[in-house]
């Protein structure tokens, strides 16, 4: 196998923005690097490797996956485990890998509260959004997106994860 590099043969970095990342080209280093597992995002029978790259008030990772023998890191960047004081009541920042009507698929879920201090928490809702990626080389590429909210005691959608973690192929975090 070749070198491990993000596009342009650089390794990529982000800025952490409470939920998400935002992409920005140029050298970061990851302050940790850890292997989590693997899993076949694309559904060519190549499994592509699942890396802890830190976090702070929710955690960051990479896929890595063979592009013509080369290893590289998939843009953009993946973010689960909400948790700290950014959350408030409740929070949840999900990727999972799962099929989407019969495709292997990534599936990222942010969902965060409208409470706001000095309000009383029976006030607060949960906000979702769900952005679903097919992985095309070294890039995942958004196929559809979904939004909407519910009262803080109602049920979230049954058809997306929402489980606060990283949930795709062998990797798991936390630890379910």
């Amino acid at each position: 196998m070749g070198r491990l590099a993000g596009p342009g043969g650089r390794a990529p970095g982000h800025r952490s923005c409470g939920f998400g990342s935002v992409e920005e080209q140029g050298s970061y280093r990851y302050p940790y690097t850890a292997l989590l597992g693997h899993a076949d995002v694309n559904g060519d029978g190549r499994g592509e490797l699942v890396l802890l790259t830190g976090g702070n008030t929710s955690h960051h990772g990479v896929l890595v996956t063979a592009v013509q023998d080369e290893l590289v890191v998939v843009q953009p960047l993946l973010s689960f485990y909400g948790h700290g004081n950014a959350c408030g009541p409740w929070c949840d920042l999900t990727t999972s890998c799962q099929n989407v009507r019969g495709q292997p698929r990534v599936v990222t879920v942010e969902g965060r509260n409208t409470w706001r201090y000095g309000r009383p928490m029976n006030h607060y809702r949960k906000q979702w959004r769900v952005v679903v990626y097919r992985l095309d080389g070294a890039r995942l590429v958004r196929t559809e997106a979904h939004r909407g909210s519910t009262a803080r005691n109602a049920a979230l959608p049954a058809a997306w994860p929402f489980l606060n973690g990283l949930s795709c192929g062998t990797a798991d975090w936390p630890d379910f």
